[in-house]
């Protein structure tokens, strides 16, 4: 998603009234407009990401539902995470004889569409078994 959606994303909540919405989409465009004014490069990814985990370790301490809608807004801007499937086909895929390099191809070829755990724990047992092989 990039900036012009999320600017039109957030003019829609404010006509719909979603306050919610309209709030949380203004705090991403400021943090993103802030990073270009220091003269970096803004990824909205990496900052949904940041309020994402902001709001969540906010929630352990006390449940609020104005974060749990905030944070479904945040999860709107990310890009479709890869199911274990299509991870496993990925790591196939890459051919990769270690983990280094799995990872690495997975970087490079489906940067922030999957979990890097889940992936890492999925390409440690497809190694294992072509070690064992």
């Amino acid at each position: 998603m990039d900036i012009t959606q999320i600017k039109a994303m957030r003019m829609t909540a404010k006509r719909e009234r979603n306050k919610v919405t309209a709030s949380i989409l203004t705090l991403v465009l400021g943090e993103y407009e802030t990073k270009e004014k220091r003269g970096e490069t803004p990824d909205i990814i990496q900052i949904a990401k940041k309020l994402i985990k902001s709001n969540t370790e906010t929630m352990a301490a006390r449940p609020d539902e104005k974060l749990v809608a905030e944070n479904a807004v945040l999860i709107q801007l990310l890009p479709k995470q890869m199911t274990e499937d299509q991870l496993v086909k990925a790591i196939q895929a890459s051919q990769a004889p270690n983990m280094y390099m799995v990872m690495k191809y997975l970087g490079t070829h489906h940067a922030n569409t999957y979990d890097n755990k889940l992936a890492s724990k999925l390409a440690k047992g497809i190694l294992a078994k072509l070690i064992g092989m």
